[in-house]
C-alpha cells in the first residue's frame, strides 16, 4: 500500500515538472499569420436538402475530385 502511495506521488511530481510557464511573446502575438481561406465552390459548396445536410453522394462525379488531387 504505501509503495502503491509512493508511486503515485513520485509519478504526480514527474508530470508537474513537466509544464513550462515560460512567456514567449512570440507565441502572443495578435499578428501572427492566418491564410485566407478561399469561398468554397462546387457540390460541396452547396446547401443540402438530406437530413444532417449530407451530400448527395450520387450527384458527385469523379471529375470532382481531380481539382483536390492536382
Amino acid at each position: 500500500m504505501k509503495a502503491h502511495i509512493l508511486a503515485t506521488i513520485s509519478a504526480a511530481a514527474l508530470l508537474a515538472g513537466c509544464t513550462t510557464t515560460v512567456e514567449d511573446p512570440a507565441m502572443n502575438s495578435t499578428a501572427a499569420y492566418a491564410p485566407a481561406i478561399p469561398e468554397g465552390t462546387g457540390y460541396y459548396a452547396s446547401a443540402s436538402t438530406l437530413p444532417v445536410h449530407a451530400p448527395d453522394f450520387t450527384k458527385i462525379s469523379e471529375e470532382d475530385y481531380l481539382p483536390a488531387f492536382e
